[in-house]
Formats: structure tokens, sequence, C-alpha cells
């Protein structure tokens, strides 16, 4: 087992449902994904910084480093008074599951503009 895996199993059964579940559709996203705990939570990065896990309520927020760049096409992302990272709330089993197209879409997004940051400096 892991630290991220460790830091999930310490959680409540209805936030650990759901991290399980967003770290899924994290490591989905391609097969460049690492974890790792960072400022005492669960990071995901691919070509940087991608995204992270925190807890939220009774669920999980899910927060993007460069949340400021997506485009929220869908109209998840929270600003909530922060200057660059974006993030979505996941309260409840149900809401996740109403969100996850949407949710996967968004992590895509923020992976594609990490591939592509990642190439322009290449040049």
């Amino acid at each position: 087992m892991n630290a991220v895996e460790s830091y999930i199993q310490d959680l409540a059964k209805e936030q650990r449902s759901l991290f399980h579940a967003v770290r899924e559709l994290i490591f989905d996203a391609g097969p460049a994904v690492t974890e790792k705990i960072s400022y005492r939570i669960p990071f995901f990065y691919s070509f940087g910084p991608l995204c992270y896990l925190n807890p939220y309520k009774e669920g999980v927020d899910l927060g993007f480093h460069r949340g400021m760049e997506l485009s929220d096409a869908q109209g998840l992302l929270e600003t909530r008074d922060r200057s660059v990272v974006r993030s979505i709330a996941i309260l409840h089993w149900n809401d996740f599951l109403q969100k996850r197209n949407a949710i996967r879409e968004v992590i895509q997004e923020a992976l594609l503009l990490n591939e592509m940051r990642k190439a322009e400096k290449k040049h």
C-alpha cells in the first residue's frame, strides 16, 4: 500500500468511496499520471502538477493546479476566492454519479493543458 492509499484508508467510509472513484478517473486520464502526498493531501502529476484531492465536508474537493486556465465548459469549477486553483466539490455518491462524465472531461482538459505546456517549453 502506497502513501496515497494509506491516506484514503484513514478517511470515513463515504469519503473513502468518493476518493477511490475520483482517483480512478484521474488515473484513467492517461498512462503518465503519478501520485504522491504533498501538503498532506494526495496530489497527481502528469507533465507537471495536475490536480489534488482534498476532504471537503462529507465528500471530496478535486482541485486543479492550473484551474484558471481551464475552459469550465461543464460549469463545475469553483474559484472560492482563489486566483489560480479551481476545484470541483463532490458532496456525496449521487453527486459523483451525476458529475462523473463532466469531471472526466475536466481532467482530460487539464492533462492536455499540461502536455501542451510541456511541448511549448521544449521548443
